[in-house]
C-alpha cells in the first residue's frame, strides 16, 4: 500500500511540475504568468517535506519513547535546547526599527524586527554550542 501511495505521488507531483515547466516555454516573456504560480508550487512541495519530515520524525521518537525511556530523554534534549534558544532569542529581540540603508518597506519593525533578532542570536548561540562541543 505504502509503495502504491508513494509511486501516485511521484506520478502527481512530477506532472504538476512538467506542466509549470511546459508553462514556462508557453508563457514566454510574460513573467507574471510564470512566477506566481511555480513559487505557489516551491512553497507547497516545501510545505509537504517539512511536514511529511515532522511527522515521521515524531513518530519515530514516539516508538523509540515507547521502547527505550533512555534514549527517549536523549532525543528530547537537543529538542529542548533548541526550543529555549529560539524563545530565548525572541525574548531578547527589540520591535523597535531597523534602520536599513536604501530599504523604505513597512518590514523592518514589530515582528519582522523581532524575528531577524530572534535568528540571530540563535545564530549566534549555535556557532558557540558548535565551538563548544568541537572544543
Amino acid at each position: 500500500m505504502s509503495k502504491k501511495l508513494s509511486i501516485l505521488i511521484i506520478i502527481i507531483f512530477g506532472t504538476i511540475s512538467l506542466l509549470l515547466i511546459a508553462l514556462i516555454y508557453v508563457a514566454g516573456t510574460d513573467e507574471s504568468l510564470i512566477a506566481d504560480p511555480l513559487l505557489i508550487w516551491i512553497y507547497a512541495l516545501l510545505a509537504f517535506a517539512i511536514g511529511i519530515t515532522v511527522v515521521f520524525t515524531l513518530l519515530s521518537m514516539v516508538k523509540t519513547m515507547l521502547a527505550n525511556h533512555k534514549a527517549a530523554i536523549k532525543i528530547l534534549i537537543p529538542i529542548i535546547v533548541f526550543i529555549t534558544i529560539f524563545v530565548t532569542g525572541w525574548l531578547l529581540g527589540s520591535g523597535d526599527k531597523i534602520t536599513i540603508l536604501g530599504y523604505g518597506g513597512t518590514q523592518n519593525i514589530g515582528f519582522w524586527a523581532h524575528f531577524a533578532d530572534m535568528m540571530l542570536y540563535a545564530i549566534y548561540a549555535i556557532f558557540i554550542l558548535i565551538g563548544l562541543v568541537i572544543v
